[in-house]
């Protein structure tokens, strides 16, 4: 009998896995919307990820949350040409307003330097991928309010250990990014942040339109190429959500492949016992 139920778990939870998030708990409502760039990104497609929770019924609600404060995420793609990234200078600036270090051409992989109001409304050449979580109550167009950092990146011959301009992250399959927005004060103590994104705390979250949210990760590819985002989301208060979503979602036919999948591995473990 617990054989069947834990066959009956696995193949929901394969079926699942296409169509929504996965999460462990379900304070978060993740969703992706893809869309076709424009000028330089003609011929990409860009897809943003959002997260949200209920202003009213949620855990985070309920604890005072103000909105997403941290995310550890990876994108992963199988397309050949890998992710695009946007090797300029977004900001035009040639130090950070916080810390007064002079940047280098910004790499998206690190989520520095991307302007919140492009992230959140372009298509167009200024996108490219990354993943960090922006602080809107911060009137700074480019906030130095973060902590982001790149974990890891796949191929690995991407990675630059030495000072110096940023790699040009070539055929890039996969990234991880981890970090958190910082508060309450900039370090010259003249601008007073939230250390959130509040455009998380959305009414019916679960029934709000999947362009609604805090965008936490951006994902430009060619037409056509599918992205997965295995992601860990920290609120301000709260607990967290973790989960993996892809774009587009698996076929019916590879759901159906998982399930078998998960049933040779059942009958596996059950012939070594």
């Amino acid at each position: 009998m617990r054989m069947g139920m834990r066959v009956k778990s696995i193949l929901a939870a394969a079926v699942v896995s296409g169509m929504m998030t996965m999460s462990a708990s379900a304070a978060f409502t993740v969703t992706s919307v893809r869309s076709l760039g424009t000028n330089a990104n003609s011929g990409n497609d860009i897809i943003k990820f959002y997260a949200k929770y209920d202003s009213v019924a949620s855990p985070e609600a309920v604890a005072g949350a103000l909105g997403l404060q941290g995310v550890k995420a990876t994108l992963t793609t199988t397309d050949s040409t890998g992710f695009i990234f946007r090797m300029v200078n977004l900001d035009g600036s040639p130090q950070d307003p916080d810390t007064l270090v002079v940047e280098p051409n910004d790499a998206d992989v690190l989520a520095t330097q991307t302007p919140k109001t492009t992230a959140r409304s372009s298509v167009s050449s200024a996108i490219g991928s990354t993943i960090r979580v922006w602080d809107f109550n911060n009137n700074a167009a480019l906030p130095g309010d973060a902590a982001f950092n790149a974990a890891s990146v796949t191929p690995s011959q991407n990675t630059n250990p030495n000072p110096g301009p940023a790699p040009a992250y070539v055929n890039l399959k996969s990234f991880r990014v981890e970090g958190v927005l910082l508060n309450p004060q900039s370090a010259d103590h003249t601008q007073q942040r939230a250390g959130t994104d509040t455009n998380a705390k959305v009414a019916n979250a679960a029934l709000a339109a999947p362009d609604t949210g805090a965008i936490w990760a951006i994902a430009v590819v060619k037409h056509g190429a599918p992205v997965t985002a295995d992601y860990i989301l920290t609120p301000d208060q709260g607990g967290v959500t973790t989960g993996s979503i892809s774009d587009p979602a698996p076929e019916p036919a590879t759901i159906g492949l998982l399930s078998v999948g998960a049933i040779g591995v059942l009958a596996r473990r059950r012939r070594k016992a």
